[in-house]
């Protein structure tokens, strides 16, 4: 899926490993704050695209990854993991509200 350049607009878009893994990485350790080994970004991400689901997605902005859904689905339960949201509160209010519950975000 192309990446939107430059865009005043937030897209959801499909996650691009090569664009998107260092932004994700950040993200995730500012508003999650993985603390233990097996919570480690990278080994997540790698075990989330070994899986080749196509249920990761980032919220683009212009040139940055303003938020993250890291998402499952068994067949018969969808589930979502590292839902993780820029600190700024239009944002929070977007995601939060498309997933009809709670979601994390940093103020940094």
């Amino acid at each position: 899926m192309p990446q939107p350049e430059h865009s005043s607009v937030h897209a959801i878009i499909d996650y691009d490993d090569a664009l998107h893994r260092t932004q994700v990485i950040e993200r995730w350790r500012q508003v999650l704050g993985y603390q233990d080994a097996h919570n480690e970004p990278g080994l997540s991400i790698d075990m989330k695209l070994a899986v080749q689901d196509g249920l990761f997605f980032v919220a683009w902005h212009g040139s940055r990854v303003v938020g993250t859904i890291l998402a499952g689905y068994d067949g018969h339960r969808g589930w979502l993991y590292s839902v993780a949201v820029h600190h700024s509160r239009a944002l929070v209010q977007i995601w939060c509200g498309t997933l009809n519950g709670p979601c994390a975000s940093a103020d940094a």
